[in-house]
């Protein structure tokens, strides 16, 4: 007869790691999902499969991980990508950060770009279309759907007031986008800038009210 828990202590050991696996796993993920709106294509970053593999490597060279990202540590912190010292992050978000740098580059020029306080157009409906104002009860949530068309960049910046941080996203500016915008209904405005393939830059104001009931 084989006894199959000859060592308890290997089993709990395995169950602990694959545990923790499963949280890094989650926290990557939630990672991936920060980064889609800081301006890298979700087509540039790790898919699943190898999300998991970053976290079920655990602690693996670790050390090697910290003398690899060591020096651009703090341009992927200037770039708001990581927070804190990078002794204190987990491996395998190490893991992470070093597969997605290369494609970090060049972000906080965009930001810087689009973020710019000169005139621009609004851009044609060919090019984005959706609504310029936004009507509802305060603290309903409005879905504001676009669509959008050759655009490769859109800053999209909100009033405080909706407690949402502003999202650079990286579009596919060979193909028409559908999607949308999730707010909670406030008084206040959502400044749409986009950049289409060519260089042109467009800026769309949207305008949120809260009606009375």
């Amino acid at each position: 007869m084989i006894n199959n828990n000859k060592n308890p202590n290997m089993n709990l050991k395995f169950h602990e790691l694959l545990y923790q696996a499963k949280q890094n796993f989650e926290l990557l993920k939630d990672q991936s999902k920060y980064i889609q709106c800081s301006g890298v294509n979700k087509h540039h970053l790790p898919n699943e499969d190898e999300l998991m593999a970053f976290a079920l490597l655990g602690d693996h060279e670790r050390e090697l991980l910290i003398d690899q990202l060591h020096i651009s540590w703090s341009d992927l912190q200037n770039r708001g990508f990581c927070f804190g010292d990078i002794e204190s992050a987990s491996t395998p978000l190490l893991r992470y950060f070093l597969h997605i740098e290369p494609t970090t580059k060049g972000i906080s020029d965009i930001f810087k770009q689009l973020q710019s306080p000169i005139n621009l157009p609004e851009p044609p409906k060919e090019i984005w279309n959706s609504a310029r104002l936004i009507r509802g009860f305060w603290g309903q949530i409005a879905s504001i759907q676009f669509i959008s068309k050759s655009i490769k960049h859109c800053l999209i910046e909100l009033s405080p007031v909706f407690n949402i941080r502003n999202a650079l996203l990286a579009m596919n500016s060979d193909m028409q986008t559908h999607g949308s915008i999730q707010i909670p209904i406030d008084n206040g405005n959502i400044r749409i800038t986009v950049k289409r393939a060519n260089g042109e830059l467009y800026r769309l104001l949207m305008k949120v009210q809260v009606v009375n009931s």
